[in-house]
């Protein structure tokens, strides 16, 4: 049997604490199936859970931060992790889940020297594409450029024809200061069976959608409680 992972461990606490029901899925040995069953609201839903594992240049910070107080500068691409788990456990939720139930995809981060692979803006540009400006270029050299549009690009891993199968992704957390562990819930607008938030309402779990698809082309879109 394979080692429980820290994420594991951590969602089965948090079903257990908000007395959700839930089960281990049988591993089958030509497939990777998704992680756990789980009952909200007499609703089935599969859900798959993920963590985010240090690299080696993460190991690496880790230990300037911790001998120097301070680390070389470091970065990325924005929701470039978060990117990669949305295909893969698309992947497996899809095996159980396609057309017969709700899905959940739980990320959690167990790299110590950044949040960067699950903050809220992280989701966003992983789940609908890195943010773009459109520039308008007169015919006229005397007119000045301006925008025409603030909207999504490319990388986009969910839209109304692709990974409708993934309802939303959660983010896993742990408050340190009490050792509980809570979940904000990002809803794919695109879902073809979402996760209504209704079925999940307590202190620890906040839900997040985009705003409305009809939006004034000169904002972007930001996360909204719900």
């Amino acid at each position: 049997m394979t080692q429980q992972t820290i994420s594991e461990t951590l969602f089965e606490s948090y079903c257990q604490k908000h007395a959700i029901c839930h089960s281990r899925i049988p591993t089958e040995s030509d497939k990777r199936t998704p992680d756990y069953e789980i009952i909200l609201k007499e609703n089935l839903v599969i859900s798959e859970v993920k963590q985010f594992d240090p690299t080696q240049e993460e190991v690496h910070l880790q230990k300037q931060l911790e001998e120097h107080g301070s680390t070389e500068v470091f970065g990325g691409k924005p929701g470039q992790r978060a990117s990669q788990k949305i295909i893969d456990g698309t992947k497996q939720l899809r095996l159980l889940a396609k057309d017969k139930y709700p899905t959940l995809l739980i990320l959690y981060n167990n790299v110590p020297i950044t949040n960067r692979h699950v903050d809220p803006y992280a989701i966003k540009t992983a789940m609908y594409g890195l943010e773009e400006v459109v520039f308008a270029v007169p015919e006229e050299t005397s007119v000045a450029p301006w925008v025409s549009d603030r909207r999504f690009g490319g990388r986009r891993r969910v839209t109304p024809s692709h990974n409708t199968t993934l309802s939303a992704v959660a983010v896993l957390y742990v408050n340190h200061n009490v050792g509980t562990p809570y979940l904000h819930i990002f809803h794919n607008i695109y879902a073809a069976l979402p996760v209504n938030p209704e079925w999940l309402r307590n202190p620890e779990t906040q839900h997040f959608k985009l705003e409305a698809k009809e939006r004034d082309k000169k904002q972007f879109q930001e996360w909204i409680k719900v």
